[in-house]
């Protein structure tokens, strides 16, 4: 482990895209990581909850400490010694009530890292990738058309296969798991049709290798120029972005960097920090370093995750973590899985799911995952072949050749897309009067997202098979945690879009939809770094990061030099937080608890249309603990994702692990080194983050250290201090969200941008918190703790009612004089 007298750097690829990834697997990088594992047992816990509480303070202790409530003091509600927070009082009592307590912190003024360790910003800023490699001295023209030729000529018969299983009937049944699972992953035809461009470079690529005899093409043919060539064609249109105006985002992500309009772009492709690893450098998974096999991912979900009905639980904070983790994860990145032409799922396995289908049969996208003879779940059905689809490769704003990498079918950025869409028309088709969201109309006092028939599942007989909702993001139905997370923003939208008209009834309804939308993201933004991410990164991984948001004033981070484009490392791994799932969801309201099995949730909806549930469901997850972040996963997620009509699902913890390989992620060891650990040697030299009993099964599963997928390392570590994340995923999340806040001009803090908010603005937004969006915007919920990521606390974080001050409301009033730029 690092220690901490060690000086602290920061990671090398974070906010650095001139470095190449083979530079970058050269440099280690370095971050700040704490002690080992904070993890306590219950008993523990309990005991130290029971420890007496210092009286209040009338005037905080500290110089810069100030009396606050507490999601002010949110960054520092994590640390690990309880008496940086004591507690004060925030209001006197009166005659008529008590004091109202808050707590005791200090103002953050700086958000600048503590050291950078490339600073040149006149460097090439070139992302990882797109620079990679000596250029080569010559390639002819004849060398690129026979290579263009083999591109078409393999796209050409993959058509000709897909016209042949569909008039076979091979294809994914409705009401099974993989139908399930492919609503997940819906995608449009324009998608499909860059992603087949981009199958074409591939071939074209594996083709041009063969025919030089390169040992690695992604370095060597990265920089070759094809803008005259056949290959060329394909190349997407640079945006051009508008010359006047600027301070409201483009729904695609387009123009969020003024020096590279393309960054961000829905279906623009993941970046990389390290190279992919592909055995034919270009696009086939990876063996082991034997040259063998690697296990399945079945065979490692079984023998790692050994105790799923136990679901350990992390009694400090509340199941809402993992929700709104997870409706994050959807603002910030969608990898679609190829379909056939028309739509339709790829069938990888026989119908009966006994065996892979026979080669000719198979689609060439399919990397369908081996379940043992002895599986003690699935052998029970007779299953020895799970369904997995490769997701879709994406074109580089060049079209440069290389290894595939794979699309983002929303915008990269943190800009409300599951809200308000990552595409134009699909925005303006959810815009309603006076700049307002559409919703349904009122039901129990408040409205519900627009609903569609089609494409959800039936849970039970007496209600609608075809419901679901519309929203920004096709996924709004995937669990209703998320569908009320999708209606209470679409309500607080409203909510301030109705003030704003009111106050302003100059305003044509797009300025009234254009200023609410920008002041709901930087609503969202506000909650995910000064509540969430202090949660999973900890407030000293973050300061050392230069991502704690600032008390007051603005910040001046802004480098158009970073490019904040979503890490494939992050997208297909690090943030992949399925373990922190409980195994059910809580209702919650006058009449009592209830609960219902998350197999009975997936793509099913309804539940919300019984009067308040999403207010009852939202409770019921500020309630309960979270589940631990480690290898453990509840057998909803690895024996019943979306269950079928056959009784079984799909395994969670598989699917994440054959994803890494679909995606060529290097193995856990590279991600060692690259995070400013050793390199392991051996299995012996993972006893400083992995836990024991972890690797014990490590040992036994993979032949090699240098085989351990990054998926299963991250998961199989000790939790780092502070945080909720273990030492190398820390790293890999840390880099994103500080790429996200600082590569971002739109960031919601920033100074001298056209989409900057005055000082008063600033901080009326920085009272927001997820408490206050929940009370504001609910009929069943009147009281709830300010912290809602935190098991409430009599004394730190007590259940108020939603009018206390320990809840503040963002008022409007600041926007009086505002004038919207459109």
């Amino acid at each position: 482990m690092i220690q901490g007298a060690k000086s602290f750097v920061l990671l090398l690829a974070v906010l650095a895209a001139c470095v190449t990834a083979e530079q970058a697997d050269e440099q280690p990088l370095i971050f700040p990581t704490e002690e080992n594992s904070t993890e306590q047992p219950a008993a523990a816990l309990d005991a130290s909850a029971d420890k007496p509480r210092p009286a209040p303070l009338a005037k905080c202790a500290g110089e810069k400490e100030m009396c606050k409530p507490p999601a002010g003091c949110a960054l520092f509600y994590a640390d690990d010694d309880e008496e940086n927070l004591q507690t004060c009082i925030l209001i006197p009592a009166n005659e008529t009530t008590n004091a109202t307590l808050g707590l005791c912190c200090e103002n953050v003024l700086s958000n600048r890292i503590k050291q950078l360790l490339l600073t040149d910003d006149n460097r090439d800023q070139l992302s990882p990738g797109y620079n990679t490699g000596p250029e080569l001295g010559f390639i002819s023209a004849a060398d690129l058309s026979a290579s263009s030729d083999n591109g078409k000529s393999f796209t050409d018969k993959l058509e000709t296969l897909e016209a042949e299983l569909k008039k076979s009937g091979i294809k994914v049944e409705s009401d099974t798991p993989s139908a399930g699972h492919l609503r997940v992953f819906n995608t449009t035809n324009e998608a499909r049709e860059l992603s087949l461009k981009a199958l074409r470079l591939a071939a074209a690529t594996s083709a041009l290798t063969n025919r030089l005899g390169l040992s690695n093409p992604n370095g060597e043919l990265r920089q070759v120029d094809l803008q005259n060539s056949r290959l060329g064609e394909s190349c997407p249109p640079v945006p051009v972005c508008p010359v006047i105006g600027g301070k409201y985002r483009l729904h695609d992500g387009t123009c969020s960097n003024p020096r590279r309009s393309w960054i961000g772009r829905a279906t623009s492709p993941m970046q990389r920090l390290l190279p992919a690893h592909y055995d034919d450098g270009v696009q086939v998974p990876r063996s082991a370093r034997d040259g063998g096999p690697l296990p399945s991912p079945r065979l490692i979900s079984i023998q790692l995750s050994t105790d799923g009905h136990r679901a350990p639980q992390d009694r400090r904070l509340t199941a809402l973590v993992a929700d709104f983790g997870q409706f994050l994860d959807h603002d910030l990145v969608q990898s679609p899985s190829f379909q056939l032409r028309g739509g339709g799922g790829i069938q990888c396995c026989s119908q009966d799911g006994a065996s892979v289908l026979p080669p000719h049969q198979r689609h060439p996208q399919c990397m369908p995952i081996e379940i043992p003879f002895d599986d003690p779940f699935f052998s029970r059905f007779r299953q020895g072949c799970m369904n997995f689809v490769r997701t879709m490769p994406a074109l580089t704003h060049n079209c440069s050749l290389g290894a595939i990498n794979q699309m983002n079918s929303v915008s990269h950025w943190f800009d409300g897309s599951t809200i308000y869409g990552s595409e134009g028309q699909a925005a303006r088709n959810l815009v309603g009067p006076r700049g307002t969201l559409l919703n349904n109309g009122n039901r129990g006092s408040l409205a519900l997202l627009p609903a569609q028939n089609g494409g959800c599942t039936r849970r039970r007989q007496t209600e609608n098979p075809n419901f679901c909702f519309v929203a920004g993001d096709n996924r709004v139905n995937e669990q209703p945690l998320i569908s009320s997370l999708h209606t209470l923003l679409m309500r607080e939208h409203n909510r301030v879009a109705g003030i704003l008209a009111a106050m302003h009834p100059e305003y044509s309804d797009d300025a009234v939809y254009q200023e609410t939308r920008r002041i709901v993201i930087a609503q969202l933004q506000h909650i995910a770094y000064n509540e969430f991410l202090p949660v999973v990164l900890g407030r000293r991984f973050m300061e050392t990061y230069g991502l704690l948001p600032l008390a007051s004033g603005h910040s001046f981070d802004f480098n158009p030099n970073y490019d904040a484009s979503v890490t494939n490392e992050f997208a297909a791994a690090a943030y992949r937080l399925h373990t922190l799932v409980r195994g059910d969801l809580k209702l919650s309201n006058n009449a009592g608890d209830s609960r219902i099995p998350l197999r009975d949730t997936l793509n099913s909806p309804q539940v919300l249309l019984w009067p308040d549930a999403g207010d009852a469901l939202l409770s019921g997850q500020c309630s309960r603990p979270l589940g631990a972040f480690d290898h453990v996963f509840s057998e909803e997620m690895t024996q019943h994702l979306f269950q079928g009509r056959g009784g079984f699902g799909l395994d969670i913890l598989s699917l994440n692990i054959q994803r890494g390989r679909d995606h060529g992620l290097p193995g856990y060891n590279s991600y060692r080194k690259l995070c400013g650990l050793k390199r392991a040697r051996d299995f012996a030299d993972l006893t400083d983050t992995i836990r024991p009993e972890a690797l014990l099964v490590l040992r036994r599963i993979y032949r090699s250290v240098d085989d351990i997928d990054l998926y299963v390392g991250g998961i199989s570590e000790r939790r780092s201090s502070g945080a909720l994340l273990g030492h190398t995923f820390l790293c890999l999340v840390g880099d994103q969200f500080a790429r996200l806040k600082k590569g971002d001009r739109f960031f919601y803090d920033l100074a001298n941008q056209p989409s900057s908010f005055s000082a008063d603005q600033l901080n009326e937004i920085r009272k927001t918190s997820l408490a206050r969006i929940i009370c504001d915007n609910s009929v069943g919920v009147t009281r709830l703790q300010p912290l809602v990521f935190w098991q409430q606390d009599d004394a730190r974080n007590p259940i108020v009612s939603c009018d206390s001050a320990l809840i503040p409301r963002m008022s409007l009033e600041p926007w009086i004089p505002e004038v919207p730029n459109t």
